[in-house]
């Protein structure tokens, strides 16, 4: 048995062990994502995507939280959320729940869920930035979703703030002068404080303008390195042998062939999206404010 056919039987036996199969970044893999998350920058900025493909009855990942706002996109089979009462709202990323040993989340910190749905294919569901969930696939079929990300906490009114006053202290002398000894122990040192503040005040349209600047380069960056990847994905697409295409038929797309079924993509998924709020704009997002300042 060669090697490479030895790593195929691994996949496939974790697989069926239980394990999930994961695709990181997929909008850079697969042009149909790559499109999707690129239509969606002008409501939110820049979104990724992965692809989470989880074996019947079987739950990819314990309960956690995320600090970003998620959109998942049923595609195949069933999968059964719980959602539960955020312990804390908005986190950051050093913040974020569930993702290791010591942030692990018991039953008595979740405690009941305050909703329960079984996703079907072609249905949406919003999580979000920092609202514990898990999800298990449902007993009769292997589960296939997708997860829209969008970067809520990489774009907070704290972040605009620290790159305009960071940028701006870069280039004053006054800032980079290293602290008394001891620090702070008398009213001049106070009085130095309270001009550094002042300063800054009146530095703070500058500020605003140089938080925009890297901002906007920020995102600037994040998109033209999806760009190149949806460009290659595309061109690759072109190939005879290329990655397959979507079309009009009823299924479309990665086609994965596991122990004889079969996993595609229906296109009603990409043709009806059942959101289960009533209605959900950008600015319903927790982690967005459209226009403003929003607090949520």
């Amino acid at each position: 048995m060669t090697a490479s056919r030895a790593s195929r039987v691994g996949w496939f036996a974790t697989f069926f062990d239980g394990g999930s199969v994961v695709l990181n970044r997929i909008d850079k893999l697969w042009a149909p994502i790559g499109q999707l998350c690129v239509s969606l920058r002008k409501q939110l900025h820049h979104v990724f995507a992965v692809m989470y493909l989880t074996p019947r009855g079987s739950q990819a990942v314990r309960a956690h939280t995320d600090d970003q706002d998620v959109f998942v996109l049923q595609l195949a089979g069933s999968k059964h959320w719980r959602i539960y009462s955020t312990p804390l709202p908005l986190p950051y990323e050093h913040e974020q729940l569930g993702k290791e040993p010591a942030t692990q989340l018991s039953s008595e910190i979740l405690g009941q869920p305050r909703l329960e749905v079984h996703l079907q294919p072609g249905e949406l569901l919003y999580l979000p930035r920092g609202v514990p969930h898990e999800a298990r696939a449902d007993g009769g079929s292997s589960s296939l979703h997708l997860t829209l990300t969008v970067q809520t906490s990489d774009l907070t009114w704290a972040g605009l703030l620290m790159d305009g006053m960071q940028e701006l202290h870069r280039r004053h002398a006054r800032f980079r002068q290293g602290l008394p000894v001891p620090v702070l122990s008398n009213e001049q040192d106070e009085m130095q404080w309270r001009g550094l503040m002042q300063l800054s005040s009146e530095l703070c349209a500058q500020a605003y303008t140089e938080a925009v600047q890297c901002l906007h380069a920020r995102l600037a960056r994040h998109n033209a390195d999806q760009d190149k990847a949806l460009a290659l994905s595309e061109a690759l697409a072109r190939l005879e042998n290329g990655p397959p295409r979507i079309g009009q038929e009823r299924f479309a797309g990665c086609q994965p062939n596991l122990s004889q079924s079969r996993y595609g993509f229906p296109w009603h998924c990409f043709q009806r999206r059942t959101c289960l709020a009533s209605s959900l704009t950008a600015s319903d997002l927790a982690g967005i404010c459209i226009a403003g300042y929003s607090e949520h």
